[in-house]
């Protein structure tokens, strides 16, 4: 979605997250909607239909599937893909409720979305609205009935990741720590050692290990990016080191 994503904010197209906490979706899975706390069932929408057998059905085939280790816990795994559509279909319910005038383009798997009984039907249970169901496959197969179009795309190779060739110690107190870098790789080319804390990269704060997963995210192999570390400590006064660093493939 990330592309779809940045597109929209370059266009300044309102963006309206859907989805429900994965933690509570989780929990739902492993105990069921009773499970939750009044707390968390703020999350759930106000009214999830049942009566779907064809729903109930595909569901235990993927369930099944799966090779379930508790053939017993099905009703929870239905209860959680409920929870999901229905709460997805709610929260797009009332945004097209309250912005009569505009459109909404549901970005959501092809298992939310396959045959309508997923978000689609429900979304109409709340509001009826004109809508289509587009499903982007490699090709047409089994769903084929499932929407009103479908996109035939070929799959598109993504360039190699581009890696620092560094272990990270973990977040600690003075920042994100790197415990050992590898031999030959980036990270030691550049000159960055064992011991040096992360400071930044391209720019951009390090203070976590999602930071440097962000930092890293549209940098591919054999691009340069400059990190900033920071080196010495008690013994030595530290000091803050601007580095190039050509990323490399892992």
């Amino acid at each position: 979605y990330r592309p779809i994503l940045q597109y929209a904010r370059e266009q300044s197209i309102p963006l309206l997250a859907l989805n429900v906490p994965r933690a509570i979706v989780r929990k739902v899975g492993q105990s069921g909607l009773g499970s939750l706390t009044p707390e968390e069932s703020v999350w759930a929408p106000g009214f999830i239909d049942k009566s779907d057998q064809n729903y109930r059905e595909h569901l235990k085939a993927v369930y099944d599937a799966h090779e379930p280790t508790d053939p017993d816990k099905f009703e929870y795994f239905l209860e959680a893909q409920l929870l999901w559509d229905e709460a997805m279909a709610e929260r797009a319910a009332r945004y097209l409720a309250e912005h009569p005038d505009r459109r909404l383009a549901v970005l959501a798997g092809n298992g939310h979305l396959a045959y309508g009984s997923g978000i689609p039907q429900r979304l109409q249970r709340r509001t009826p609205v004109a809508a289509a169901i587009v499903l982007q496959v490699d090709e047409t197969g089994e769903y084929q009935e499932a929407a009103d179009f479908l996109v035939i795309s070929a799959d598109t190779p993504l360039k190699p990741a581009g890696r620092l060739g560094v272990e990270m110690e973990g977040e600690t107190g003075s920042g994100l720590r790197i415990k050992s870098v590898m031999p030959g790789g980036a990270a030691e080319k550049a000159g960055i050692r064992a011991q040096d804390y992360l400071a930044a990269i391209g720019g951009r704060a390090i203070s976590s290990l999602p930071d440097v997963r962000l930092a890293l995210l549209d940098k591919g192999a054999g691009e340069s990016v400059t990190v900033q570390v920071r080196r010495g400590g008690d013994e030595n006064p530290p000091q803050t080191l601007s580095l190039a660093v050509i990323l490399q493939e892992q």
